[in-house]
């Protein structure tokens, strides 16, 4: 039997139980009026209430479970299409495609149907880690469904992205760099790369600037690159003075690589903090985020006083022409001390440390890109200065 018609008989039966729970519950109300008709006092008060209440709650499992029934009868609609698209998909494209809409949708099913059934229903899921037993193209396929307008148009617009999170204002999504069908494989690659952005990245008008950076590191890495505007970022430079919204976003993404390091455990773990992005990547580490390496790149400090502080390797861009360099002065500034002097401890990204530039020219310097990408792929060892 079909999933579509195992639904369908699934429904007929609750139909059938709510029908018979409810006909139960009209009989036994109509024999509880006569059984009190003829008493008084507290006591028949009392009982008569007790059994209004009993009553009112099997009435309540009644519609849960004819509330069940439909959720059981939408999905046995969407299953028969799906089979029938897969009657008719030859290529291995449209059956891995049907396979990730096929787990979406038992998740989502799923999640309808412990709804009902909670008293309390918890928050809408939102994060990776609410998604850890789902492939990512299962998750992008669940996170474009209920985005936000706003937000399904802007992904309308990138369809090789793979969304892992969309909700208002945060959008946490990763680019394959050509490397294949990541969302579709249950290979695990080499590296991944997480890009945290800083000041203005939570206005989705900047989104497609974010996007185009992580496209260029997925280039260099040759592995994924995850875009995260994970957090509420500074609107403004002035506001970026302030270490709440890196303490909020640090949670944010420590939380987030966790998820990715469950589903990953053996691939390399590269974090790129840019500007007020370095700092968030900071708080991570006080909150418990490990990576294989860090790059903080034009950052003011990074919230933290010393590199052992992230259990990894880490290094720093910071361009000569870059005015953020004044931000942390001699003795440290608002986010810490620098993250260039030697008692910080990290060390120089290879060929790109002192590069001609401003705070707005990395991305467009190919020797800091390729940089990243010689860190990501392990050519640089924490003794020299360069490529391997």
């Amino acid at each position: 039997m079909g999933a579509a018609a195992s639904l369908r008989g699934a429904a007929a039966q609750l139909r059938l139980a709510a029908g018979d729970l409810e006909e139960f519950i009209g009989d036994s109300h109509r024999l509880w009026v006569r059984l009190f008709a003829d008493l008084e006092g507290p006591a028949a008060t009392a009982g008569r209430a007790a059994l209004e209440d009993t009553a009112g709650r099997m009435g309540s499992t009644a519609g849960s479970i004819a509330a069940a029934a439909e959720v059981l009868e939408r999905y046995a609609v969407l299953y028969a299409q799906l089979h029938r698209a897969a009657a008719l998909g030859q290529v291995s494209a449209i059956a891995e495609t049907l396979a990730t809409v096929g787990a979406a949708v038992d998740w989502m099913c799923a999640r309808e149907l412990v709804l009902l059934c909670t008293p309390i229903p918890p928050p809408p899921p939102q994060r990776l880690e609410d998604f850890d037993d789902l492939p990512l193209a299962s998750i992008d396929a669940i996170q474009r469904a209920t985005a936000p307008p706003d937000i399904r148009l802007f992904l309308e617009a990138n369809p090789d992205l793979i969304v892992l999170e969309a909700s208002p204002g945060r959008l946490v999504a990763v680019v394959d760099g050509g490397i294949g069908k990541l969302g579709h494989s249950g290979t695990a690659p080499a590296t991944v790369t997480t890009f945290v952005p800083g000041v203005g990245s939570s206005e989705a008008s900047n989104w497609n600037g974010q996007i185009e950076r992580a496209r260029k590191l997925a280039q260099a890495t040759g592995g994924p690159a995850v875009a995260w505007m994970g957090y509420t970022a500074p609107s403004s430079v002035p506001r970026a003075i302030q270490t709440a919204p890196a303490e909020a976003g640090g949670a944010e993404l420590a939380r987030f690589q966790a998820a990715m390091r469950r589903r990953w455990p053996n691939t390399r773990q590269i974090v790129v903090g840019y500007s007020y992005g370095s700092v968030v990547a900071g708080h991570a580490a006080s909150r418990g985020m490990r990576a294989d390496d860090v790059v903080l790149v034009g950052s003011p400090g990074a919230g933290v006083t010393n590199a052992r502080a992230f259990g990894g390797r880490v290094w720093t861009a910071t361009n000569r022409g870059d005015p953020i360099a004044l931000v942390p002065g001699a003795r440290g500034g608002p986010h810490g001390p620098d993250p260039r002097s030697r008692s910080f401890g990290a060390r120089s990204a290879p060929g790109a440390g002192r590069r001609p530039g401003d705070h707005g020219s990395y991305w467009q310097d190919a020797a800091f890109v390729d940089a990243v990408g010689s860190i990501a792929r392990g050519r640089c060892v924490p003794g020299d200065r360069g490529p391997v």
